[in-house]
Order: structure tokens, then sequence, then C-alpha cells
């Protein structure tokens, strides 16, 4: 692939025929009826710093250094807000728990000392979740070491960090660091934590209808969830303690599911993947853009809420991009995997090659002169050749753990260059204004 010709994968529902411009509020509903549902998302929307009478595209992820398929979506997003007049969202998922703070970036520059390597670039928690860890002053990055656009990235991350570390908590200061980072190439957007929306009118309302009936939303949701085994969501099980929901429950900076008895803790209740989508696509936006793992579970979600609340969430869409970095001149790695098969060869067939180089070793060369001497086809040149073939059988050398080594050396070296997860501060800014482009163009 050209390095500047992003591959871009964009899906629009419920079916091809829908414009990606088509925006609309959730539909159909017994059980929100009489205006409730509508009255239920303007007031939110008011609640969370927006206008009520405007469209809403609402992008969501976790506060980590993003590749730049991830920066893709919201360059979608903003493609579609700007057509129609529509608000962009960026949801910020602050209860994640990770190495949230370790940036991985291509150390070296050739195949020789290329390496992936990692950045701390500040000091976390992995089991805290991140909206539960102070904001704090980065640590310095790399300075040296790898290609330039590769360091100017990390620095910018770091500068970009250290910019908001007046931030209420470390998940606020990244999503803040990736506004500032994204800022070239998408339009201002409002940022919301994804812990605040069972804090607004449409939050609370679910939570109140669960404590009607939690068997009920959660009957819906296991068969939801039954109904595709692949996608390795957890059944909520109905144990000794209680019945399980699909929130989370913060018991001092740990996380545990939350049980029916824990609907009252409202201010430490954290919607998990299908809540939080549930959410965002009923009680917020009028466009929801996922990348490729929420656009596979988001069905589940479907059918949860139209089995428990008999409403159609609003549209959805899935993009994402697969961009690599320029670490290495793809030809380069043919060439390894054929001088590397060479190798191996020319031991099985010439013991001397190796210590030699190019052409037959001494030994060989000695005895291939002595048979071009001989008659064709006389017995003394039948003896000799076959002399050499025993001699080449008793001294062949083989050095399997070597190819082996260098076997893994280029496996690692292709993952390397083909790898799309780099964080996408690391790419030249004329890369992501191609991907911009494309996306724009991708998007009608």
């Amino acid at each position: 692939m050209d390095p500047v010709d992003p591959e871009i994968d964009l899906r629009w529902d419920p079916d091809p025929s829908w414009s990606p411009w088509t925006v609309g509020a959730p539909r159909g509903s017994k059980v929100l009826e009489d205006g409730l549902l509508e009255g239920l998302r303007r007031s939110t929307r008011e609640e969370l710093g927006l206008d009520p009478d405007r469209p809403v595209v609402v992008v969501g992820h976790q506060p980590v250094p993003w590749h730049p398929g991830i920066l893709a979506k919201f360059m979608a997003g903003d493609a579609v807000a700007r057509r129609r007049d529509a608000q962009l969202v960026h949801l910020v998922v602050d209860a994640h728990r990770g190495p949230f703070g370790l940036i991985e970036w291509p150390e070296g520059n050739g195949p020789d000392s290329l390496h992936t390597t990692g950045w701390q670039c500040v000091d976390f928690d992995a089991s805290t979740p991140m909206c539960r860890q102070p904001a704090s002053g980065p640590l310095p990055p790399p300075v040296d070491g790898a290609a330039s656009e590769v360091l100017d990235g990390l620095r910018s991350w770091h500068d970009a960090l250290a910019s908001f570390i007046d931030a209420p908590n470390a998940a606020m200061q990244f999503a803040g660091a990736l506004n500032s980072l994204m800022d070239p190439w998408v339009s201002p957007r409002t940022t919301i934590a994804a812990s605040t929306l069972l804090d607004t009118s449409f939050g609370r309302w679910m939570l109140d209808v669960i404590r009607e009936d939690p068997r009920r939303c959660v009957d819906a949701c296991n068969q939801a969830i039954d109904g595709d085994p692949t996608l390795g969501i957890h059944r909520l099980a109905d144990g000794g303690s209680g019945l399980e929901l699909p929130f989370w429950i913060d018991r001092g900076g740990v996380l545990d599911t939350a049980l029916d008895g824990d609907l009252d803790s409202e201010g430490s209740l954290h919607p998990k993947a299908l809540a939080l989508t549930a959410l965002a696509r009923v009680g917020l936006a009028d466009l929801f853009i996922h990348g490729l793992g929420g656009w596979r579970y988001d069905v589940a979600m479907e059918h949860w809420i139209r089995s428990w609340l008999d409403v159609i969430p609003s549209p959805r869409a899935m993009v994402t991009a697969t961009m690599h970095l320029p670490l290495l001149d793809p030809s380069l790695l043919a060439v390894e995997q054929a001088r590397l098969v060479q190798r191996s060869r020319r031991r099985r067939h010439d013991p001397e090659s190796s210590e030699y180089g190019v052409g037959p070793g001494p030994t060989k060369q000695r005895v291939l002169d002595q048979i071009a001497l001989l008659p064709r086809s006389s017995q003394k040149r039948h003896e000799a050749y076959r002399s050499m073939h025993e001699w080449i059988s008793s001294h062949a050398k083989s050095d399997e753990d070597g190819d082996l080594r260098a076997g893994r050396r280029l496996r690692e070296l292709a993952a390397m260059q083909c790898r799309r997860t780099w964080a996408f501060p690391m790419y030249d800014s004329s890369r992501l204004d191609a991907l911009r482009r494309h996306i724009h163009a991708a998007c009608g």
C-alpha cells in the first residue's frame, strides 16, 4: 500500500441505502410514550451543555493514545456534523483500566536495530479506573533513537499532557491531550465523561425503570448476549449476593459488577459497554460512530433495548482506517527473506560456503575442477561425483537455531512494518491530512 493512501472501512446502518448524513432520534416505543423520550433527551442535552434543538453526533473511546483508525472515527463524525449542522461529542470512557501511561514506539533506524519499545509517559496504576487517578506531570519523552516524525510525535504527546495537568483526573487529562492533538483535523467538539451519563435525566430514568423490575432488564440483556456467543460478553448472573446489572460499581477504586442492591449508589455506578451505548444512542445521540469492536457488540445492545424498552436506538455507523509508519523499505524484507533461504540452501550443499562467501568453497571447487577434466559418462567421473556428495553429506553444517532466529527477526520486522496501532501523533501531519481527505471523500 502506498504510505499516503490509507485503507478505510466505513459502514452505515440500518442498511446500505442510508445516506451517510442520515441522523435521527430513536424510534418506536410503548414504554416511552406521550413525548417522554423526547423530553428526556432534550433535558439530557441541556444538562450536558448541548443545544437541545440541534442534532448530536457522538464518537466515543477510551482516553489512551489512539491509532489513526480511531482518529478516523472523529474525522467522519466531523464530516457528518459539518453537513448537518450537528454537534460533535467526544464521549470519554473515563472508567477505563489498563496500562494507559505506556506508549509503544518503534526504536531504531534500520533492520539491524529496529524494535518495539515503550515509553512510560506518566505514573499510573493499571488496575484502577483512570477517573480515580489524578492528573500528573508527564515523564520526559525519548529524544533520540528513532525517525524524526516518531520523536516529534512523542514530544507532542508529552507537551499536550503537560497542558492539561490541571484536569480533574487522569482520564480527562488524557482526553484533553487527545482533543488538542486532533484539533488540526477535527472541528471543535463537546467532551463528556461517560460516568456522567447516569446522572442525566435519561440516565436517572433508566435506573428508575431498572429499580421497578431489575429482572426484566437483565433477562432481556442476557437474551441479547446469548444471541451471539462470539462477542465474548459475560451474561449477567443471579447469585446469592444479588442480581448482576449491566453496570460497574466503584468500590474504593476497584470496579466490580454492580448488583441490584447497588442501585442507590448512583454516584459510584459506571455503565458497562452495552449500557454505555444504550445511554448514548437512546438518551443523547442522533448518530453514534463506532470502531470495529463496538460495531459488533452494539447489535446485542439493540436487541436488548428493543426487547426491554421497545425502542429502536438512533442510527449508528462504523469507521476505521489502516495506516502504517514507513519504517522500512518493503522490498528490503523480501530481499532478506531470499537471503535467508539462500544461506540455508548453501549450507546444505556446500559446507564451506559460509566461510568463503559467494561461489563453491575450496574443497568443492577443487573436486569440481577434477570432475571437469574427466571424460563424460566415465566411471571415474561418476565415482568422483559420488565422492564429492559423500564428503558434502559428512561435512554439511546445520544452523537451524540461526535460521530460526533469523526467521523470527524477519517476522518481527514485518509485523512492525504492517502494524496499524502506533499512536497517531507519531505520523507525519501530511499523512493525517491525506487520511482526513479520504474520510471526507468516503463520506460522500
